[in-house]
């Protein structure tokens, strides 16, 4: 008797005997039996916090498929796994789907125009749009006085990831020239 692995025959049922059934052999002769273990058991791999391209690869690798494939929004990168079924080392019957979850990306938020407003109150305006003022840059402008928002990069409007980083520039009223002493 001699046990194999077999896809389609229940784990303790005969799957041949060697001779072939319905071979004529004399009375006494030996025949093997084989024995199904039931399909191939194989673990599966560890897929969260890959890339989707990665963690498909990984599931065909383990002679598993890609089963059920759900997104929802996180702040982790786009198409990065988030969770599995079944669990990573768990052993299963080879060509067993694995489902897993992946990140659509962080959401999305819109620049705000902040132009014209304090410094303090724009930076305030920006943060409570979700998003991070990296850097303020001084520059003088003719119409927008000492201390007030003249722009951000991005552009106010332009749609974004939640928690980017924006740069500020604040006027520092217009340019200072030196009269000359006329006498």
């Amino acid at each position: 008797t001699e046990q194999k692995t077999n896809a389609t025959i229940p784990a303790g049922q005969a799957v041949k005997t060697d001779p072939a059934t319905g071979s004529e052999v004399q009375t006494g002769s030996a025949v093997t039996l084989t024995i199904s273990k039931g399909p191939k058991q194989v673990s599966v791999p560890a897929i969260v916090g890959l890339l989707q391209p990665d963690a498909k690869a990984a599931i065909q690798a383990a002679e598993l498929t890609v089963g059920a494939t759900s997104v929802v929004e996180d702040a982790s990168p786009q198409n990065t796994v988030l969770s599995q079924a079944p669990e990573a080392g768990t052993s299963v019957a080879a060509g067993s789907p694995v489902d897993y979850t992946v990140s659509s990306g962080p959401p999305l938020t819109v620049v705000p125009e902040v132009k014209g407003l304090a410094e303090a109150d724009a930076v305030a305006t920006l943060g409570a749009a979700g998003l991070v003022v990296a850097a303020t840059e001084q520059k003088t402008n003719a119409t927008i006085p000492a201390g007030q928002a003249v722009k951000t990069e991005p552009a106010a409007d332009s749609e974004v990831q939640t928690g980017s980083a924006v740069t500020l520039t604040v006027s520092k009223g217009p340019t200072q020239v030196s009269v000359p002493a006329i006498v």
